[in-house]
């Protein structure tokens, strides 16, 4: 490339080993990069290496612990323990932030005389990428 041969010196950012890419959606990287936050969070930074590089904290929540022992390999009784109860709260994380959406979202909440800044917000979301509300 042109950019190549004027800055021979420079890498392109393919080549970089920091590039997390590596042919997926830049939403499953964060959603991977979810999950790694969260166990480094909960300091079980130590047990990453037991799941796959394409691990999201949506399929940690759904793991049972016979899937962390035949799966993932954890076969440490106490790091399971651990990771289990992670897997706990993180489902418990999610429960309570389905309740708050569900008490905003709720019709006894909303006025039937909305305000223009809620109208404003309501058209400005997106849902499946599509502009303009629900799609």
């Amino acid at each position: 490339s042109v950019d190549r041969a004027l800055h021979p010196h420079r890498r392109s950012s393919m080549s970089s080993p920091k590039m997390l890419n590596l042919g997926r959606s830049s939403s499953e990287n964060l959603e991977h990069i979810a999950f790694i936050d969260y166990l480094k969070r909960l300091k079980l930074g130590q047990y990453l290496k037991h799941f796959p590089s394409n691990m999201s904290l949506l399929d940690f929540k759904l793991t049972t612990e016979d899937e962390l022992v035949e799966v993932y390999g954890v076969h440490d009784i106490g790091g399971r323990k651990l990771l289990m109860r992670a897997i706990e709260a993180a489902r418990e994380e999610e429960e309570s932030d389905t309740d708050s959406w569900s008490d905003f979202l709720s019709p006894a909440v909303t006025s039937p005389l909305q305000s223009p800044l809620v109208r404003k917000c309501r058209d400005e979301l997106t849902f499946d990428g599509a502009p303009g509300g629900l799609r």
